[in-house]
């Protein structure tokens, strides 16, 4: 304990061990004793030991996530294995799997709808020719070709758009369907890893992939 007195038997040997913290150095004795190693003192007279220790400063680890593929594309609907790489944490789990579309779930309610009421199969047949002309592809403004989506949107009304990744475990594997709304920018799907870093300090990082609108 620092400044601490006891008292001994004269010819008593007192051995002393330094236990420098997490965050700190030993350097070494001074007074009865010196070096690093441990401090021997026959107690003939009073006799003072000193121990110093200096501070450990850590730099907090820079924590990250890269997800691999980070790009899918064509929109084609298919789900796509996702490998994750997460670095700089010394504990860490998946915290959320995030999109920025729907999952579309009520779409798909109402196509199930219409099938089995016989409604909009008239719209259906009359979409036929777009469908097919729109698969082929087309040329966008500025050249790019624009994919073939197999409804006006792009969407393929489909659900369950995440599959594979558990939360609150560190996940580094899962599915993402290669799909996007086709009436907006694109599509961005995020992961989320929260932990502590090297420094013992709470860290969080994201990564996403993306499905863009145009290739």
């Amino acid at each position: 304990m620092p400044g601490q007195t006891l008292g001994f038997d004269v010819g008593t040997t007192v051995t002393l061990t330094a236990l420098p913290s997490a965050t700190s150095t030993f350097t070494g004795w001074s007074g009865g004793c010196s070096g690093t190693g441990p401090c021997s003192v026959t107690m003939n007279a009073a006799s003072a030991v000193t121990a110093t220790f200096k501070p450990v400063i850590i730099v907090p680890t820079v924590v990250a996530c890269t997800a691999s593929p980070n790009r899918l594309f064509p929109p084609d609907h298919r789900m796509v294995d996702i490998s994750v790489s997460v670095t700089g944490f010394a504990r860490f789990i998946l915290a959320s799997v995030t999109s920025s579309e729907p999952d579309d779930a009520d779409h798909s309610a109402q196509a199930s709808d219409n099938e089995k009421s016989g409604q909009g199969d008239d719209r259906d047949r009359a979409k036929g020719s777009a469908k097919k002309d729109s698969q082929k592809g087309e040329k966008g403004d500025k050249g790019e070709i624009i994919d073939g989506d197999d409804d006006e949107h792009g969407d393929g009304h489909t659900i369950n758009d995440i599959q594979g990744w558990t939360l609150g475990t560190p996940d580094l594997l899962g599915m993402l369907r290669a799909e996007r709304d086709g009436s907006k920018a694109g599509r961005v799907d995020t992961l989320t890893y929260r932990g502590t870093n090297a420094a013992g300090a709470a860290a969080a990082t994201s990564c996403t992939v993306v499905v863009p609108r145009n290739q």
